[in-house]
C-alpha cells in the first residue's frame, strides 16, 4: 500500500485526532506539523517559520512533563510495590528506591541535557529567522525610497529629504546589528559626501544616526577626505571589504582616524567600530558615495570576521539608493 495513504487514514482516524487534539501536550501542533502541506501557501514574512518546525515544542512543559512523571513513578512505587506493614514498609520502600534511582536520575539528567541542547538551537534558529526577516526590512524600506525618488523626479516633484530616509535606515540597520551582536550596544551613523557630480567630493557629513548620543548632531563637523577614515576608504587597498577598529587611540596615531569634537564631548559613545565605504555611482563614474559606520561602547571586542558579509551587504544595497538620491538632486539642479 502507498505510504502516503497510510499516513493520511492514520491522521484521519478518530482514535488518532483524540490522541493529538485532546489527550497529548501542544497536540493540535504536533498535527499540524506532521500533516500534508496545503496545495497552496502564502506568506508576508518568514519570522513565523519556527511555528512549523519542531524546536516549537521547546519549553519549560517539555522537561516539567516527563520529570513529573517520574516523580510520579517513585512516588507509585514508594506506595504500590513495597510491603504496607509497619516494620517494613521503609526498608522496603528504600530499597525500590535504591535500585530505581540511578536510572531515574539518568533519566532526569539526559531530559536535562537535551531539553538544553535544543533549547540552544532553538534560539539560534529563532535568531536567523530575526535576522533574514531585518534585512528583508532594510531592503524593503530602500525599495520604496527609490520608486518614491523615480515618481516624484517624474512628475518633476520636490525632492526627497535625505536626513530623514538616513535616520529611518540607521534605525533598521541598529536594529539587524542588535541582532546579529546581542548585548551590544550598537550604534549606526551614515555620513555622505557633501559634493557629487563632476566635482570631486571634500568631505562627508553625518546623515543619518542611531543608537549614538541625541545631542551629537548640535556638534557635528565633517569627515575630511584627506584625513582618518575616509583617507583610508578611498586607497585601492581598502576601498573594498569592511574596517574593524578595535583601538581608536592607536587608529589616532596611525593617522586612519580623526578624533573629532564629538569623540572629545561623548567619549564613551564610541569604544569599537565597522567602516565600510558605500561605493556607487555618483552619474559621473565609481565613486565612494559615503560610509557607513557600526559602533559600539563596549571595551571588549565586539566585531569580528564573520560580521563582515553582513557589513558588506548592508553598504552594498545601500549604495544603490543614495546613486539614485544624488542622480535624482543633480537632475534637479
Amino acid at each position: 500500500m502507498d505510504k502516503s495513504k497510510i499516513k493520511k487514514y492514520i491522521l484521519s482516524s478518530p482514535l488518532f485526532k483524540y490522541f493529538l487534539e485532546d489527550f497529548l501536550p501542544f497536540g493540535s501542533r504536533i498535527k499540524e506539523l506532521f500533516s500534508e502541506p496545503e496545495a497552496i501557501e502564502h506568506f508576508s514574512d518568514g519570522k513565523g517559520a519556527n511555528e512549523k518546525e519542531v524546536w516549537q515544542f521547546v519549553s519549560s512543559k517539555t522537561v516539567t512533563y516527563p520529570i513529573s512523571a517520574i516523580a510520579f513513578y517513585y512516588a507509585a512505587g514508594m506506595v504500590f510495590f513495597t510491603e504496607i506493614s509497619d516494620e517494613s514498609f521503609l526498608t522496603s520502600g528504600l530499597s525500590f528506591l535504591n535500585f530505581s534511582m540511578v536510572i531515574g536520575g539518568l533519566i532526569c539528567i539526559i531530559i536535562l541535557l537535551l531539553f538544553f541542547v535544543l533549547k540552544y538551537i532553538k534560539k539560534r534558529s529563532l535568531r536567523s529567522l530575526e535576522m533574514k526577516n531585518q534585512l528583508h526590512v532594510i531592503a524593503h524600506a530602500i525599495r520604496d525610497v527609490q520608486i518614491d525618488v523615480a515618481k516624484k523626479a517624474k512628475i518633476n516633484d520636490n525632492c526627497p529629504d535625505i536626513k530623514a530616509i538616513s535616520d529611518d535606515l540607521c534605525l533598521q540597520i541598529q536594529k539587524y546589528f542588535k541582532i546579529l551582536i546581542p548585548n551590544k550596544d550598537i550604534g549606526v551613523a551614515i555620513r555622505i559626501a557633501d559634493k557629487s557630480g563632476v566635482e570631486a567630493t571634500s568631505s562627508y557629513k553625518t546623515y543619518g544616526r542611531a543608537g549614538l548620543n541625541q545631542h551629537r548632531h548640535e556638534s557635528s563637523e565633517p569627515l575630511r577626505r584627506d584625513a582618518g577614515v575616509a583617507r583610508r576608504l578611498i586607497t585601492k587597498k581598502f576601498c573594498k571589504g569592511v574596517s574593524i577598529y578595535n583601538d581608536l587611540n592607536a587608529a589616532i596615531e596611525h593617522g586612519s582616524y580623526h578624533e573629532t569634537s564629538n569623540d572629545i564631548k561623548y567619549p564613551n559613545d564610541v569604544k569599537k567600530m565597522m567602516v565600510a565605504p558605500i561605493n556607487g555611482w555618483d552619474s559621473e563614474k565609481k565613486a565612494m558615495l559615503g560610509i557607513l559606520f557600526i559602533t559600539s561602547n563596549s571595551p571588549e571586542k565586539t566585531f569580528a570576521h564573520k560580521h563582515v558579509d553582513s557589513m558588506a551587504f548592508v553598504t552594498d544595497i545601500l549604495a544603490t539608493m543614495y546613486s539614485d538620491l544624488i542622480l535624482y538632486n543633480i537632475i534637479k539642479k
